[in-house]
């Protein structure tokens, strides 16, 4: 740590490097103003400071530098502050570090530091002086709307985004009336969801509880709101991505109950789905597992007191620790149910003056007062989100069901910060950081960005961990990189990457019933595809629903097959992607083969191959017999070899192999013969030699056009044993959608059966 000491000695050095020129007066000093961590509104130990009569470089050239050192070695002394230049600025300030002179080692806080710079701000040496102030990028997205969002604006959004967007293993729940699914702007962003609603006279859809959660409005004889879709929108719409609005939550998944259909629902309709989404167990309902909920928003409710099968419900849902948020009503009287029930955070609406609406019902059980929008200042003054049926509809709606998810959002940034509140917790931080709300007695509007500050100090969280890498059987990410390891009994932990299909190899035994399923853990779109293995073209099984819950059922037929794993890309240029289980069970039939003929080769070109043991072992031996690729001892005798394919042979005679090879593709063959004498080409369909062989090892032959090629292995000394193994990749192609050669010397099997364009790249669902 520098003194007053050492600050006095660079000063007075400033007369001796002048002549060495600024650049060593200011060589680098070690200063880092992140030290201490990152600031919240200025640097500490740090501050600008304008001599008068001076500039800063006098204090390092020029014929005044004697007297700038002197009138800055006089000001520290009159101040009491440890003054040390770290460089002078463009504009003439001197950019310096600051100490107490009392307690020179330590560094003061961002408060003491401020302190110091106005005691230099007042000796009259001093014609400015200025705090180093610590700036942030704004977060403003770019949605097109989002100008007409007063309502995030008056909650301090762009200043809460500053600290978090929130985080994609999230989960904010909604019970409701669905979900637009083709909404542009908050379709996708669901990652589970079911239909609660059991009677069909007022589902609106014509049917009971299933597993379609889209909202098809909620028309009561006047036409739809579209409610669910509206609500959405505020607590989750896509953020950034030049479309519609931003949501409060850039990166949850939404889990969706729908619950109100024509009219309303019932509410045992509504508990189920609350409770469901909670992590509880309803009959005839799968259960929602990984995707539970951390909070939930209620925008419906009752003009009645709260009842005990209510009052269970919450319990419920807070004993799961969710946080169960509710509108509290739009009759302009007392809070209603299920927002008047012990454990619900209840939510009033203010409107764009930060009043309590007229409509907005209100009491001692509000927690908090959030907008919800007045049409009374005209329909601007409404809250701006999402609805249907169209995939790009948007309105402005007003009630304390707009409010609510305001509160349900924040609640989940909040989360994202510090994922171990309680809800009591959570409501003390939103009422000791509100702000004065005229009509609101002693309750509170919300400030989501004090909120936010009070949790992390004032200071920013740390970036969040790196996305998950891709797990231990990469690369496998086209048909001839399949990867081995997947067998009969089968249970893997795997990673779906984005763009990144996965490829394995699965030994069936003949007449065997083999069921491959994969479950998505996060609710991400993967798809599922089996073909079988060499020599064929035809696709076993495709499973391709949007819940990346997905399974293949296949008879065995002795020989390999292969399985694609597929993350699914939106029309939009969403990618998806997670962990995911793969298992596979088999039933009956003979046992798979033990040998893998499959098996794919190193990952690397060009490395040779591995000094292990093998079996046979390569090397001279004049007695080994002919191999089973015999007679191969011409061009025109050319045996076939398929891409990735290895082969333990004898070389007693030239051996020549076919290769068929895609158009861009590469082809290397790979020898290990321990000494054996020979010689490696690649030819082409001419008879051209197109490539030679490095030593005995390897020859490879790059950017081909289609054909066959050979491979011609000569023997120059004595004959013996030696493993040929072929290699070929696309490497001028876009590694989602590069196949290599297939096991049967043509392309390979899903480009035959299904385009392998459309598998990697396919737009299945509008």
């Amino acid at each position: 740590m520098r003194t007053v000491a050492s600050m006095h000695k660079l000063l007075a050095l400033a007369s001796v490097v002048a002549l060495l020129g600024a650049g060593a007066a200011m060589a680098d000093k070690g200063f880092d103003p992140f030290r201490r961590g990152v600031p919240v509104e200025r640097v500490p130990g740090v501050a600008l400071v304008k001599l008068q009569g001076f500039r800063a470089d006098e204090l390092v050239v020029g014929r005044n530098r004697t007297a700038a050192v002197e009138a800055m070695k006089d000001l520290a002394a009159r101040t009491g502050v440890a003054i040390e230049l770290i460089r002078p600025t463009t504009l003439g300030w001197a950019f310096v570090e600051i100490r107490d002179a009392a307690d020179p080692a330590t560094m003061p806080t961002e408060a003491r530091t401020l302190e110091l710079i106005e005691r230099l701000g007042q000796d009259p040496a001093v014609a400015a002086v200025a705090q180093d102030t610590w700036m942030r990028a704004l977060r403003t997205p770019n949605d097109p709307r989002y100008s007409q969002m007063w309502h995030l604006t008056d909650i301090g959004a762009p200043a809460a985004w500053d600290r978090t967007t929130g985080v994609s293993t999230q989960r904010v729940g909604i019970v409701d009336t669905g979900l637009v699914r083709a909404h542009e702007d908050v379709g996708t962003r669901a990652v589970a969801g079911y239909d609660f609603v059991s009677s069909t006279s007022s589902s609106t859809d014509g049917n009971g509880r299933d597993a379609d959660y889209n909202d098809t409005g909620d028309d009561c004889g006047g036409g739809s709101s579209y409610h669910g879709t509206h609500v959405a929108g505020t607590i989750g719409a896509r953020a950034d991505n030049s479309t519609g609005i931003p949501g409060l939550n850039w990166n949850a998944g939404l889990v969706i109950g729908r619950a109100l259909g024509a009219c309303g629902g019932d509410i045992v309709d509504i508990g189920d789905a609350a409770m469901w989404m909670a992590g509880g167990n309803v009959s005839g309902v799968p259960a929602v597992g990984t995707n539970k909920v951390s909070v939930m928003n209620l925008s419906l409710g009752s003009d009645s007191s709260c009842s005990s099968y209510e009052q269970e419900m919450v319990d419920f849902v807070n004993q799961q620790g969710a946080i169960f948020v509710a509108a509290a009503g739009n009759s302009g009287g007392a809070v209603g149910s299920p927002a008047n029930c012990n454990g619900s955070v209840a939510v009033a609406a203010h409107g764009p003056d930060g009043s309590l609406t007229g409509y907005s019902s209100f009491g001692s059980q509000v927690a908090i007062v959030a907008p919800g929008g007045d049409f009374s200042a005209g329909e601007n003054g409404g809250v701006l989100s999402s609805i249907g049926p169209s995939s790009n509809g948007y309105a402005f709606n007003q009630g304390t069901s707009m409010a609510s998810p305001h509160v349900a959002g924040a609640v989940s940034l909040m989360q994202a910060l510090d994922a171990t509140l309680t809800r009591a917790e959570i409501v003390s931080l939103l009422q000791a950081n509100g702000t004065a709300c005229a009509g609101c007695g002693s309750k509170v509007a919300m400030k989501l960005d004090a909120t936010l500050d009070d949790i992390t100090g004032g200071t920013p969280p740390p970036p969040p961990p790196p996305p998950p890498s891709d797990d231990n059987l990469e690369e496998n990410d086209a048909y001839d990189s399949a990867k081995s390891g997947v067998a009969c009994g089968a249970d893997l932990d795997l990673m779906a990457m984005p763009a990144d299909s996965d490829w394995f190899v699965l030994q069936t035994g003949a007449g065997a019933a083999i069921t491959v399923s994969i479950a998505a853990g996060n609710g991400a779109d993967l798809d599922l595809y089996v073909m079988d293995g060499p020599g064929a073209q035809d696709v076993v099984g495709v499973s391709e629903s949007p819940t990346g819950n997905e399974s293949v059922q296949l008879t065995g037929t002795g020989s390999p097959v292969r399985i694609a794993v597929v993350p699914y890309v939106e029309q939009s240029g969403t990618q998806h992607s997670g962990p995911y289980a793969l298992t596979v069970t088999c039933t009956g039939g003979q046992p798979p083969p033990a040998d893998d003929p499959v098996d794919p080769p190193s990952d690397d070109p060009v490395d040779p191959p591995s000094d292990d043991p093998v079996d046979p072992p390569v090397g001279p031996n004049p007695d080994a017999d002919e191999d089973e690729l015999e007679d191969n001892d011409t061009l025109e005798d050319a045996a076939e070899m398929y891409c990735g394919e290895e082969r333990a042979l004898t070389l007693k005679d030239d051996d020549y192999f076919f290769v068929e090879v895609r158009a861009h593709d590469d082809l290397f063959a790979q020898l290990s013969a321990d000494g054996l004498e020979l010689t490696t080409e690649i030819v082409n369909a001419d008879g051209e030699v197109i490539a030679e062989g490095d030593g005995e090892i390897m020859a490879s032959a790059r950017d081909l056009a289609a054909g066959n090629y050979v491979v011609h292995v000569h023997p120059t000394g004595d004959f013996g044993t030696y493993r040929l193994r072929t290699r070929c990749d696309a490497l001028n192609m876009n590694p989602t959608v590069q196949a290599g050669c297939s096991s049967s010397g043509g392309l390979a099997p899903v480009a035959g059966a299904l385009g392998l364009l459309a598998l990697l790249a396919r737009r299945r669902r509008s």
